[in-house]
C-alpha cells in the first residue's frame, strides 16, 4: 500500500519542515507513466484514448445531479466495446454519453449514479456512470426495447431511492471524518472512501487501532450532530478561498480554480463534489460496523446509515431475544444470568475434575497389571477412553507414581480427535528419550508430536488405529533401546 503521504507530511512538519508537494507529483506521475508502458496497447488504453478524443471533438456532458433528478439530453454519442457506434440495440450493452445528466459518475468515492434513459424509440438501463473524464459523463446501459440512435432527445432519470441512500452514506462520512479529528486528534486524514447504497467505507490516518470505548464515543458524537440537524450548505468558490476558509482537502486530489465546498453547520466544511442530504437529520442513525487496519498506520472504519443502521439495531435486538429465550431469561437480565450460568459451569466441572482424580486413582492401580517388559523395562501401554490431553497428563502423574521406573503409553479419544502422551521416569531418559518414541507412535494415528526427554504428547485424527499404535509400541520402544 506503500506509506501514506498525509502521515509523511504530518511528521515532517512536526520536525520543522514540509513536504515537496510539487516533487512528490514529479515523483509519482513518473512512476505512472512507467505503469502505463506496461499498459501500452491495451484495451483500457485505448478506451481512455477515446474518451480523450470525444472532448477534443468538443463533445461534453453537463451535470444536473445537485438539484435535479430527472432531465433533458441529446444522445452525443455511443459506445461499444471501446468503439464508437450510431445505434445499439435491445439487449445490447452500450455507453451512452448525453448533452446533459443528473446522474453522478464515479468518483472521489462515490459510486455511480443507476437509473433510466428512454428517447422515442428505445428503453435503457443504467447500471453505472462514470466520470473518466471532468467534463465527460458516460452511462453504461443495457438496451431494454427498441434502438438507441445518437443525436435523439433522451430522458435521463436517476433512481432516486438508490441516489438518496448514497446521499445519506455521503453526509456522514463527512460528520465521521470530523468526529475522527475532534475525539482522535488533528493528525487523522482521509486516507480513501468508499460510498456506496448499502453502507459506508472511510479509510483515515491513525497510529494505532481505535478501542471499543472510542468508536461507541465516535458514533454517539455522530449521532449526536445528527439530531442535531443542521443544514447541508454547499458553495462554490476558488480552491485559495476555500483552503483559507479551513475546508479539508485530500492530499494528492487534483482540483480545479473553482471547487466546490459543502459545510454541515460549523461542525464540517470539506471540499467535494460528491452529492449530499439537504440536512444532517435525514441521515437519521449512524451505526458502526466494523473497524480495523488495512495498511502501516491506516485504519478502516465501515458504517451504515438510515434504514439499514435501524435494520442492524433490530437484528442485533432480535438476536439478543433469541439468546434471552435460550436461558430463559429477559434480554434485560440477560448478561447477570449469563454470568451466573459461567459461574456454575465452572463448578460444575470442578466437581468433574475432582471425580475424574478419583475414578483415575481407582483404575490405576488396575492398569499396572497391564505391564509388560520390554528388555529390562516396564511398559505400560494403554487406552483411557473419553479423556482429552490435559486430563491425561494428569492420569500419567499418578501412574508413573505407582509405576517408579518405566515408560508410559498413554492413548485417549474424545471427539473423534487422538490424544497421546509418552512419559519416561527420571531414572531412564539417559536410555529412552520421550520425543524420540513418541514421533513414530504418532505417525500411525497421522500425527506429529514433541516435548521433553521425560514427557512429551501429540495428537492426531485416525482414531481406528488406536489399537495398531499400543500393539507396535513394545517394538519401537525396543528398536530405541538397541
Amino acid at each position: 500500500y506503500g506509506f501514506p503521504v498525509d502521515l509523511t507530511a504530518d511528521i515532517v512538519e512536526k520536525d520543522g519542515y514540509s513536504l515537496d508537494e510539487a516533487g512528490f507529483e514529479i515523483c509519482m506521475e513518473e512512476q505512472r507513466a512507467k505503469a502505463r508502458k506496461h499498459w501500452k496497447g491495451s484495451g483500457e488504453e485505448a478506451v481512455s484514448g477515446i474518451y480523450r478524443q470525444l472532448v477534443e471533438q468538443g463533445i461534453r456532458s453537463e451535470f444536473s445531479g445537485y438539484t435535479k433528478q430527472e432531465d433533458f439530453g441529446e444522445v452525443l454519442a455511443l459506445l461499444r466495446q471501446g468503439e464508437l457506434v450510431k445505434e445499439s440495440s435491445c439487449g445490447e450493452t452500450v455507453e451512452v454519453i448525453t448533452s446533459v445528466t443528473p446522474c453522478y459518475g464515479e468518483s472521489g468515492g462515490q459510486v455511480g449514479d443507476t437509473g433510466t434513459i428512454t428517447t422515442p424509440e428505445s428503453t435503457l438501463r443504467i447500471i453505472d456512470t462514470k466520470r473518466p473524464l471532468p467534463t465527460l459523463y458516460v452511462h453504461v446501459c443495457e438496451v431494454v426495447t427498441g434502438a438507441i440512435k445518437t443525436g435523439v432527445p433522451a430522458t435521463i432519470k436517476v433512481d432516486t431511492e438508490r441516489r438518496q441512500q448514497i446521499v445519506l452514506n455521503h453526509t456522514a462520512t463527512h460528520l465521521l471524518q470530523a468526529a475522527l479529528q475532534k475525539l482522535l486528534g488533528n493528525h487523522i486524514k482521509q486516507a480513501g472512501s468508499l460510498v456506496t447504497p448499502e453502507r459506508l467505507r472511510f479509510d483515515f490516518t491513525h497510529f494505532s487501532p481505535v478501542s471499543a470505548a472510542e468508536l461507541r464515543e465516535i458514533e454517539n458524537e455522530v449521532n449526536q450532530q445528527i439530531r442535531h440537524n443542521a443544514q447541508v450548505e454547499n458553495r462554490e468558490m476558488s480552491a485559495d478561498a476555500a483552503r483559507d476558509a479551513g475546508a479539508m482537502a485530500l492530499f494528492g486530489e487534483k482540483y480545479g480554480d473553482v471547487v466546490r465546498v459543502v459545510n454541515i453547520g460549523d461542525y464540517s466544511m470539506e471540499l467535494c463534489g460528491g452529492t449530499h442530504a439537504n440536512a444532517a437529520g435525514d441521515i437519521g442513525l449512524f451505526r458502526i460496523l466494523s473497524e480495523g487496519g488495512i495498511a502501516a498506520g491506516v485504519r478502516r472504519i465501515e458504517a451504515v446509515t438510515g434504514a439499514a443502521a435501524l435494520n442492524l439495531v433490530q437484528q442485533q435486538q432480535q438476536a439478543l431475544q433469541r439468546l434471552a429465550d435460550l436461558v430463559k431469561s429477559d434480554p434485560q437480565k440477560l448478561e447477570q444470568r449469563l454470568q451466573k450460568m459461567v459461574e456454575q459451569q465452572k463448578e460444575t466441572e470442578k466437581e468433574l475434575q475432582q471425580l475424574q482424580a478419583k475414578a483415575n486413582a481407582d483404575r490405576s492401580g488396575e492398569l499396572i497389571d497391564q505391564v509388560q517388559l520390554v528388555e529390562d523395562i516396564k511398559l505400560l501401554a494403554v487406552k483411557i477412553p473419553g479423556t482429552d490431553g490435559k486430563r491425561l497428563r494428569e492420569f500419567s502423574d499418578q501412574l508413573r507414581d505407582k509405576l517408579g521406573s518405566g515408560v508410559l503409553v498413554l492413548v485417549a479419544d474424545a471427539d473423534n480427535k487422538v490424544s497421546l502422551l509418552v512419559a519416561v521416569t527420571k531414572d531412564l531418559t539417559d536410555r529412552v528419550k520421550a520425543g524420540n518414541l513418541i514421533k513414530p507412535l504418532a505417525e500411525i494415528v497421522g500425527g506429529r508430536g514433541g516435548g521433553r526427554p521425560e514427557l512429551a504428547q501429540a495428537g492426531g485424527s485416525a482414531t481406528d488405529k488406536i489399537e495398531e499404535l499400543l500393539q507396535v509400541a513394545p517394538e519401537q520402544l525396543r528398536e530405541l533401546l538397541k
